[in-house]
């Protein structure tokens, strides 16, 4: 017994003596290099299952992302393409319009062939209901393409309005605005050769013209579009106080939109204001280098469009179901002439096509003059010495349309 003792104690002695001996296994002992322990390398076979493992891990999470990520996409694809098929600008809702009427000046005038030759019209595609007649190859616009009249009938979704004629037809609206004439009867280019018809006459033609013609149109359901003013104060202030002048034009506007509401029937309306006239190539200063805006004129400009804002509240007050709109181009064409790149223009200071004719005082755009390239009138804000560009007049009526520049007439 003592012996058997004796052999224990020797094993139990070995382990204390030997680390690497386990159960009388003796284990393999770390290999040395220099004075650092090298630990034994693990099995080739283990090191291929971990990262299998994990491999297979990211990817099951991965598969699981992507088609929580997918589901999500179509979401908002249905979503989306839901939401363009109904949306419409504000403007449109607001209105609500079947057909629409057009009074005004050369910003908004469709039926100026004889004085809108090539290159007017250059850049005009039309399609389907939005073809545009050419009298005498001319589209009767002063524009490379659409005026705003157009863009506003293309955004509603209506027949872009006719120019006024003895046999114009009611249906799809009729456009009887006039190049070069205002509100007053006196206010016209000074040429003899040039004839207009004033808003006082436009009001005549559309009360025994379309009106007398078909007494049972619901004019209460078409849109009315007015833009005037910027002739008068050209051609017709000529020195008066503008306070004055500003309060004649107002009394003026305020008889039209009378008569369109008492005898017409007309109920919506969309009145822009007057932009700042003083800042068009025709109306700079051509002798210095900076061509600066004659300021009396943009300063007449302001005083008329505050009377003018006066004028249409009292006229929602008066005809409480009317539904009055301003546009408001003195701020939008103002911001572009302070800021063009920023508006994505390159140029608000020159016109695109015309050559200086000192009889008349103005650039004469015509086959004879010069022209900017295609891409220019793209980011140009003049095409002649006094109108704007399609993209100008696109610009205008989108901003309009979203209400950033168009706004409700609220008592």
């Amino acid at each position: 017994m003592a012996k058997a003792s004796r052999r224990r104690n020797k094993r139990n002695k070995n382990k204390i003596n030997n680390p690497n001996q386990v159960d009388g296994a003796t284990r393999e002992a770390p290999e040395k290099k220099g004075d650092v322990a090298v630990l034994p390398r693990f099995s080739n076979n283990y090191f291929f299952f971990c990262t299998a493992f994990l491999y297979e891990s990211i990817r099951a999470r991965l598969s699981a992302i992507q088609k929580i990520l997918g589901f999500l996409l179509a979401l908002y694809g249905f979503y989306a393409l839901t939401f363009f098929s109904w949306y419409k600008p504000p403007l449109v809702t607001l209105f609500g319009a079947e057909d629409m009427y057009v009074f005004g000046d050369s910003t908004v005038a469709a039926g100026s062939h004889d004085f809108t030759p090539y290159p007017y019209g250059i850049d005009l595609k039309t399609t389907g209901k939005y073809t545009i007649p050419l009298i005498n190859n001319s589209t009767g616009r002063f524009s490379n393409g659409f005026t705003i009249a157009d863009y506003l009938a293309i955004t509603l979704k209506l027949p872009i309005p006719q120019a006024y004629n003895t046999s114009v037809k009611l249906a799809g609206g009729v456009n009887f605005a006039s190049a070069g004439c205002g509100l007053l009867n006196s206010t016209k280019p000074p040429f003899d050769w040039v004839q207009c018809s004033s808003i006082s006459d436009q009001t005549r033609e559309m009360l025994y013209g379309p009106k007398k013609w078909d007494s049972n149109a619901k004019f209460d359901r078409a849109l009315f579009l007015i833009s005037v003013g910027g002739n008068d104060l050209m051609f017709s202030l000529r020195g008066k106080d503008p306070t004055l002048f500003a309060g004649e034009m107002g009394s003026l506007m305020t008889d039209f939109l009378k008569a369109l509401y008492q005898k017409v029937g007309a109920r919506k309306f969309l009145v822009n204001n007057v932009g700042p006239v003083g800042c068009i190539p025709n109306n700079r200063d051509r002798k210095g280098v900076e061509k600066r805006c004659n300021e009396t004129l943009n300063i007449a400009a302001v005083k008329y469009n505050q009377v003018l804002n006066a004028l249409l509240i009292d006229f929602v007050k008066e005809f409480k179901d009317s539904t009055v709109v301003v546009a408001d181009s003195n701020r939008l064409f103002t911001r572009i002439l302070d800021d063009p790149p920023f508006h994505d223009f390159t140029n608000a200071r020159d016109e695109c096509c015309g050559n200086w004719t000192e009889f008349m005082k103005m650039y004469a755009c015509n086959n004879q003059s010069k022209l900017c390239s295609q891409d220019e009138r793209k980011s140009f804000l003049f095409f002649d010495g006094a109108h704007t560009t399609d993209a100008a007049n696109r610009y205008f009526v989108d901003k309009c349309a979203s209400l950033k520049i168009c706004a409700l007439v609220e008592v």
